[in-house]
């Protein structure tokens, strides 16, 4: 993956960061947003695409890293932690993602492995 792409990547990384925690009046919030989004079809432009995921979406091994589970639902996405990309269809940042697991199973599982 060329430097590019991977500097495209965590500048987006930044800016959303820097939107989110913004404090402004609302012009300032909706040039924040209008340079963002020009930021963004740029990328889409030369086929650097976020992967888009929602909570609640099944874990995929494919396009997500778990950093973090909590009890609940198997396999499920409670929050994403940093956005994940693709280059023409292929995945060229995975996105981490917290999500619920059967935690207490899955350590049972583990130790009867043994």
């Amino acid at each position: 993956m060329s430097d590019l792409f991977t500097d495209l990547m965590e500048t987006m990384d930044a800016f959303d960061l820097a939107v989110k925690h913004a404090k402004g009046d609302e012009a300032t919030m909706t040039g924040l947003k209008l340079v963002r989004k020009k930021l963004e079809n740029t990328m889409n432009n030369i086929g650097l695409k976020r992967i888009q995921v929602k909570i609640g979406d099944k874990f995929d091994v494919n396009i997500h890293d778990a950093v973090e589970s909590v009890p609940g639902k198997k396999d499920t996405v409670t929050e994403v932690v940093k956005s994940g990309y693709t280059i023409d269809y292929k995945t060229a940042h995975h996105q981490l993602v917290e999500l619920f697991a059967l935690i207490a199973i899955h350590f049972n599982n583990s130790k009867s492995k043994k």
